[in-house]
């Protein structure tokens, strides 16, 4: 290591506190984890490490993939011109490896590892196994020359100013970016990214741990991995001295290290009325997608181990439902608990219809078993009832084609799932689960307009208007003379244009109204937040 790099007490006892979490918490077993440290954590082991998961037999598609990195983070003046990959004086941010040198050197050896390598080498990795790929980095990109002092009281600071006369090779940084495979989609496709603080600021650490590792752990062990989506945990963990945890990628709203496309049940407060033994208030109504006649099995404790009773929505109301006890005694509750949905409510079923087959065996059996404890359920019809969408091999592989009306109107008979076969029944299930919330979100609306009709939805072509943000991001406006697109509801844009598109939202209500835009894809019934406005801010 150079002598001339501060050391960092705590990120070792990172690392080992997050291989404990994976192995002894969560049951990851021991020989799926790899945790290079000190000596071991050099440029080359690491990158080969990284590498070895695109083609690692023992990593299966879709199974969940965990990048963890603790210590020094830096940012260099970019080489010239290579090809298409940067600019010149783009800032290249970098990991720094054990055995990185501050005085840089004219080989790959002793050089940090670089943002666009470790873009390709996620992008190939995704390409050869999924999008399942989560990144945790608890560094800064540029930091302090003021070197701090590593007591176990005073925080120290993870990153380092780099001599002014720091250059990167350009050779070097043209053959390590050509290893990758240029084919493979880059950026927030093919990883989600949590990173202690922002591409500016500072990551600290201090008491034995950095402050985002300590933090990010103590909320997963309070709140479990099953529950909690990436950008959950940035909005649930505690503020942190003098840095802003992010949360990057286009999955950020998946369950925390599962692809499926579906997420687990959510789990709801629920609460008794009152003076009233027989009546329950659950914190979750119609914009929750409840519905009528919906059945929570309701737990005494958040780990869903003692269960307390049944209940069914008998009255809705936007964020809140009434409930009452199934059959039986009523059951007490003295604070609030937790409530699962176990069976669907009226009109909450996908219409399905899949071909008979011995191969869809084990498929059927789940889907019939009773056993489904899922929001939604399943209609079996027969092909010319009407059927959702139906399920049928095509050359060994299962062909997955959409019959909705709305969907097909615009061409889109099959959804893009071309190498899926009749016994992964798991990522099936997976995927029905997907389509049997796209239909119930697609169809439902609020039958109130007494809101709606006060809100009025623009689209506009938009230019850039040279001017920038404070986190540096480009300011759009909308084009001289642009006319709002949207006619009746309905947007046409074209998509082989090189454009931008923004939206204008007013509000004429007297209510304060938060905005959030979701993006339904009906070319493979995926529903993806296109935007939302954090913290208070109403429009």
């Amino acid at each position: 290591m150079d002598p001339d790099i501060p050391d960092l007490r705590c990120a070792v006892n990172d690392a080992n506190a997050v291989e404990h979490f994976l192995t002894l918490e969560i049951g990851i077993p021991k020989d799926r984890v790899l945790n290079l440290r000190d000596e071991e954590a050099t440029r080359a082991a690491i990158l080969v490490a990284m590498r070895d998961l695109a083609h690692h037999e023992a990593i299966s598609t879709q199974d969940p993939i965990l990048i963890y990195y603790a210590g020094h983070g830096s940012e260099a003046m970019g080489p010239i011109s290579v090809g298409d990959i940067t600019n010149a004086n783009d800032m290249i941010q970098m990991l720094l490896p054990h055995d990185f040198e501050l005085k840089g050197s004219q080989n790959a050896q002793r050089q940090g590892i670089f943002d666009i390598t470790l873009s390709f080498i996620l992008a190939d990795i995704a390409t050869s196994k999924s999008d399942n790929i989560t990144v945790i980095l608890d560094c800064c990109h540029s930091g302090s020359a003021t070197r701090q002092n590593a007591s176990e009281l005073t925080p120290a600071i993870r990153g380092l100013v780099l001599p002014s006369d720091y250059t990167i090779p350009p050779d070097v940084f043209a053959a390590e970016t050509q290893t990758c495979s240029r084919s493979a989609e880059t950026g927030i496709n093919s990883h989600v990214l949590l990173a202690a603080c922002k591409r500016k600021q500072l990551a600290y650490e201090s008491h034995d741990h950095g402050f985002f590792t300590r933090a990010l752990l103590t909320l997963l062990r309070q709140e479990g991995i099953y529950t909690l989506t990436y950008a959950d945990v940035i909005k649930r963990i505690p503020n942190l001295p003098l840095q802003n945890p992010q949360c990057e990628g286009v999955n950020q709203n998946r369950i925390l290290f599962d692809a499926k496309i579906h997420p687990p049940h959510p789990v709801y407060n629920i609460c008794q009325r009152p003076g009233k033994s027989n009546k329950y208030i659950l914190e979750a109504g119609e914009g929750h997608g409840i519905v009528h006649g919906a059945e929570f099995v309701v737990y005494f404790d958040k780990l869903l181990t003692s269960i307390a009773g049944t209940v069914v929505v008998s009255r809705l109301n936007p964020f809140t439902s009434k409930c009452l006890v199934v059959s039986g005694t009523p059951f007490a509750l003295s604070r609030a608990a937790y409530a699962v949905q176990t069976r669907a409510g009226e009109g909450q079923d996908l219409r399905l219809f899949i071909e008979p087959s011995d191969a869809f065996l084990d498929l059927f059996d789940r889907l019939t078993s009773g056993t489904n404890d899922y929001q939604r359920s399943f209609r079996f019809v027969n092909n010319d009832d009407k059927p959702d969408l139906v399920i049928k091999i095509q050359r060994g592989l299962v062909r997955f084609e959409i019959k909705d009306v709305v969907c097909s109107r615009y061409g889109l008979d099959c959804m893009p799932f071309y190498d899926v076969r009749p016994d992964e029944t798991e990522f099936l299930l997976s995927i029905l689960y997907s389509a049997a919330d796209f239909y119930w979100h697609l169809r439902r609306s609020n039958k109130d307009d007494s809101l709606t009709k006060n809100i009025n939805v623009e689209c506009f072509r938009l230019e850039i208007s040279n001017q920038f943000t404070d986190d540096l991001d480009e300011v759009f406006i909308v084009e001289p003379g642009g006319r709002n697109l949207n006619m009746n509801g309905t947007i046409l844009i074209d998509v082989e244009e090189d454009a931008v598109y923004g939206y204008r939202i007013l509000n004429t209500s007297n209510k304060p109204l938060y905005v959030a835009l979701f993006y339904m894809d009906i070319s493979d019934l995926s529903i993806g937040k296109h935007f939302e406005r954090h913290g208070s801010v109403r429009f």
